[in-house]
C-alpha cells in the first residue's frame, strides 16, 4: 500500500522536470523574420529559341562567345536579351545572343560594351531590335 500521510510530510509527489526546458525556453525567444526570400526574376528560355539564336551566332561569331571571342557557346549558357527585358525585350531569336555566363554577368555590368557588341553585330548585316519597335515592346534610350 501506499502510505499517503508520508508523502505529504515529505513534501509531496514532486512535479516532473522537463528535460529539455531550455531548448523550450530558447525556441519561445527566437525571433521571427518578416523579410521574405525574394522570388528569382529569371526564367527558363525555350531550348527551341535558345537553338534558334544559337544557329544565329555561328554565322556571326563562329560559335563563339560574342564578348571575349574565345569560348565556344552552347544551349546550355546563357541567353542575353537586347533590348533587356525590362526595355521590352522578349524571348525570341531576333532579342537575343548566346554569351557565356560569366561574359553574360560582366557584360550587365559594363553597358557600355554590350551595346558596342551590339552595334558590330549590326555592322555584319544582322538586325538588331534597337528600341523593341520591330516585334512590339516598350520604347528603350539604348540608341
Amino acid at each position: 500500500m501506499i502510505d499517503y500521510d508520508a508523502i505529504a510530510s515529505a513534501g509531496g509527489i514532486p512535479k516532473p522536470s522537463s528535460p529539455n526546458r531550455e531548448a523550450v525556453q530558447e525556441r519561445k525567444t527566437k525571433k521571427v523574420s518578416v523579410t521574405k526570400k525574394k522570388s528569382k526574376k529569371s526564367r527558363l528560355i525555350p531550348k527551341a529559341v535558345k537553338e534558334a539564336t544559337l544557329e544565329k551566332s555561328r554565322f556571326c561569331y563562329v560559335g563563339l562567345c560574342p564578348y571575349c571571342g574565345g569560348k565556344r557557346v552552347t544551349v546550355h549558357d546563357d541567353f542575353d536579351h537586347y533590348p533587356a527585358r525590362s526595355q521590352g525585350g522578349r524571348d525570341i531569336p531576333e532579342h537575343g545572343w548566346m554569351a557565356r555566363h560569366e561574359c553574360h554577368m560582366k557584360s550587365h555590368a559594363n553597358p557600355k560594351q554590350r551595346k558596342e557588341m551590339f552595334e558590330k553585330i549590326e555592322e555584319a548585316g544582322f538586325p538588331v531590335d534597337w528600341g523593341a519597335e520591330v516585334y512590339g515592346g516598350k520604347k528603350c534610350l539604348a540608341k
